[in-house]
């Protein structure tokens, strides 16, 4: 939570994360509900979207411990400012590295 000096919120976010399991297999669900919340002080305007704004990523990150490198991808979908919808796949299989 942020404030300004007459102690008034600006902002605050919450994270949490209501359902998180693991299968049998090892699969890693888990669905989160993060609300925001932003106190603008002066008017703005907000451009007619119009169109589809989706983001593709894909992180690779590499243990050097036990040699072993993950891959996880994330689609983001802002349905509208403020609403975006998030769907990450980190699959348990791992590749281990040939040395």
């Amino acid at each position: 939570m942020v404030r300004d000096l007459s102690g008034h919120t600006q902002s605050w976010r919450v994270f949490t994360a209501p359902f998180n399991a693991r299968t049998i297999t090892g699969e890693h669900i888990e669905a989160n509900y993060v609300p925001q919340y932003e106190w603008l002080d002066e008017p703005f305007e907000i451009a007619d979207g119009g169109h589809l704004q989706l983001n593709l990523s894909t992180d690779t990150q590499y243990d050097s411990e036990s040699d072993i490198v993950g891959i996880s991808t994330r689609l983001r979908w802002t349905i509208q400012p403020g609403n975006d919808l998030f769907l990450v796949w980190a699959p348990s299989v791992m590749w281990p590295l040939e040395t």
